[in-house]
């Protein structure tokens, strides 16, 4: 009774629409996008047709209202499909109710099951998620759902089992690469530093590409970075480092990893003996000098800065871009007449 009150006074939430809301049939390419979406409600882009084209012409409650009079007389698909429009504006317990419905109608559609197991988790609910995972058998082992068990063990506090999960799935697909890069972020948005890195090494294990492998030992430097090994990142920094090109955007990339690695801890002594020790070990890298000569001005050492990067200069007499660099170095150390100087020369103004 109250219900009803509260539907003819006008004052529904738009979960289930006011009476003339619920008479609205929707245009005729709403109703063919919603065949479509009750044979493939997985698809996003399909719902997000329907309900562009739905309210092209009608209203948000009519809609509501059109799904659940659908839902109230159809099946699990039409129950299915309003759970997707309430997730859809935000209301997570309206649509979980609606999936439970769902699932009661159709136990043995996996997807439903899945669809629950994630709404449940964003709920919080993880161990309910973790039942429907193990319901929905084989539709849990998609690609969009491989990793999920071992996602909701994890939030449990349990990481053993979740990596335990986590190996059956990548066993069960041992060239998937794009596998192991979604592990290697969950398991560092988890904080499981060291499993992430036993990851990057199975994926490293894998990787033919030479640009894809530097690429990710890069990504091996990071986790050890955030994971307190930075001596240990160091030394992969300058590994990749070896194997890429002077002045390429690999090796520009891996400069600023190492800068960020050591003014993140304002440790800018340790930055300029690092730079150091990778011109030594790359004596003909034209960016090590540049750099070293950009940490030695910041740590007040201005004309060893100065001389180091007209070696620079020498080296690269054409380089326009570096001239330029120079400028804007001689201006930061407040070497303005130099600074004229080279920028004049830079014009073509020898006067």
């Amino acid at each position: 009774m109250t219900f009803r009150i509260f539907v003819l006074l006008g004052l529904g939430l738009g979960l289930v629409g006011g009476p003339l809301a619920a008479r609205e049939e929707g245009s005729e390419k709403a109703k063919r996008y919603h065949q479509m979406l009750l044979k493939r409600p997985d698809s996003a882009t399909l719902f997000e047709r329907f309900v562009g084209a739905w309210l092209d012409e009608g209203t948000k409650d009519g809609l509501v209202g059109f799904l659940r009079t659908g839902a109230e007389a159809g099946g699990a698909a039409e129950w299915r499909l309003l759970a997707g429009y309430l997730e859809y504006v935000g209301e997570d317990e309206e649509a979980l109710k609606a999936l439970d419905t769902a699932v009661e109608k159709a136990p043995e559609d996996g997807k439903i099951r899945v669809a629950r197991a994630q709404l449940q988790a964003r709920l919080l609910n993880f161990e309910a998620a973790l039942k429907d995972l193990e319901a929905a058998g084989d539709a849990a082992k998609t690609d969009a759902t491989a990793t999920l068990k071992g996602l909701y063990l994890a939030r449990t506090g349990r990481p053993d089992a979740a990596v335990e999960a986590w190996k059956e799935v990548m066993a069960e697909r041992p060239q998937d690469e794009e596998l192991r890069e979604d592990l290697i972020e969950l398991e560092v948005a988890e904080g499981m530093y060291e499993e992430a890195l036993a990851t990057v090494d199975a994926l490293l294990a894998i990787t033919k590409d030479p640009y894809q492998k530097a690429l990710r030992k890069l990504r091996r430097g990071d986790i050890l970075v955030v994971a307190g090994k930075r001596e240990e990142a160091l030394k992969v920094f300058e590994e990749v480092l070896g194997s890429t090109g002077d002045n390429s955007w690999l090796e520009r990339e891996v400069l600023a990893q190492v800068e960020r690695v050591f003014v993140r801890e304002d440790d800018v002594v340790g930055l300029r003996e690092f730079y150091h020790q990778l011109r030594q070990a790359f004596p003909r890298r034209v960016s090590l000098r540049k750099g070293l000569a950009m940490q030695m001005a910041a740590n007040g050492e201005v004309e060893e800065a100065v001389s180091l990067f007209r070696e620079v200069l020498k080296i690269t007499p054409g380089d326009r871009r570096n001239r330029e660099e120079f400028i804007e170095l001689l201006v930061e150390v407040d070497q303005l007449d130099e600074a004229v100087k080279e920028l004049k020369a830079l014009m073509g103004d020898k006067d």
